[in-house]
């Protein structure tokens, strides 16, 4: 000890602290606690409570579009992650048909003047889960309002009671009202362009099994592998 040579036990860092005027060693603690802080923000991110599985459920839509007729449609979702949106002119004359089939890696279109085409669609098992989204993201913000679009509920987006969302908006400045209960499913989407798309009466339960595929009586022409992305109205 009297050479002056630290006891080998002595780390670099301990030196460093050892060394160190007392309100350095502070502001060195406090950087270093910050950084691994950030470090571990960027580990495990907070996530937006919503549930981790697909959460049921089918309801009326409703889209506005500048220059052009109202559709209405319904909208259904399965608990294994299948999708089927359906519009047209009314709610009885449907023009248009998606169809996300998740268990059978299928993709369905209609259309009223091609009919019914079927295509693989191996990605599917992407939509088994919901994923996850980061709390705190650019442009998310807690909605103070409740959505009052249960089946018989006045359909108001300013209500009391209701569904909690989060309000987002883009870079190009449209608006959507997320709903959590969802699984953050847009509930309500408003563009610039006054391209308006709301859901209304919705129900919390299981559509059956024949909601995500054709209809047994009809010809379904096979297309191959499906290419395009999934439209984002039916996926949102």
């Amino acid at each position: 000890m009297g050479s002056g040579i630290l006891p080998r036990a002595v780390s670099r860092r301990q030196l460093l602290i050892l060394s160190t005027p007392p309100l350095l060693v502070l502001a060195l603690t406090i950087a270093e606690y910050r950084t691994r802080v950030q470090a571990l923000n960027l580990q495990h991110p907070e996530i937006v409570d919503a549930p981790a599985t697909w959460v049921a459920f089918q309801a009326e839509l409703t889209i506005t579009r500048p220059g052009g007729p109202t559709a209405f449609g319904k909208y259904f979702r399965s608990s294994d992650g299948s999708h089927r949106i359906q519009t047209g002119p009314s709610h009885s004359d449907v023009r248009v048909i998606s169809i996300l089939n998740v268990s059978e890696r299928m993709w369905y279109d209609y259309s009223a003047r091609s009919g019914w085409t079927s295509y693989d669609y191996p990605n599917a098992v992407s939509k088994e889960r919901p994923t996850p989204v980061r709390a705190n993201l650019p442009g998310w913000n807690e909605y103070p309002f409740r959505l009052a679009l249960k089946r018989g509920e006045s359909g108001a987006v300013n209500a009391d009671e209701g569904f909690r969302a989060y309000q987002v908006i883009d870079r190009n400045g449209t608006v959507t009202l997320k709903v959590p209960d969802l699984n953050l499913y847009s509930a309500v989407i408003q563009r610039p362009d006054g391209h308006h798309q709301a859901l209304s009466n919705i129900d919390i339960t299981e559509p059956s099994n024949e909601t995500f595929r054709p209809p047994t009586n009809v010809a379904v022409t096979h297309g191959g592998q499906w290419k395009s992305p999934v439209p984002l109205d039916l996926v949102r």
